[in-house]
């Protein structure tokens, strides 16, 4: 749970947003591999389209492979 915070919050820092809200922790639901994400993925939400709609342009793809390496 705690490597689950600390990525929402890296997420959150990498934004200058001053609080993890539910976005972050949905970028990193769609980062972390899994079952989360693999549900979360057939349904067409994975990292660059959540990023998208969010905050609008880039993909984020960078992002989310340093967060599944990071594992």
């Amino acid at each position: 749970m705690s490597a689950f915070l600390t990525k929402s919050l890296r997420i959150a820092v990498g934004r200058h947003d001053r609080l993890i809200g539910d976005e972050h922790l949905l970028l990193v639901l769609t980062a972390c591999p899994g079952v989360v994400a693999d549900v979360l993925a057939a349904q067409g939400a994975m990292y660059g389209t959540v990023n998208r709609a969010l905050y609008g342009g880039g993909d984020g793809e960078e992002d989310a492979g340093q967060f599944r390496k990071a594992g």
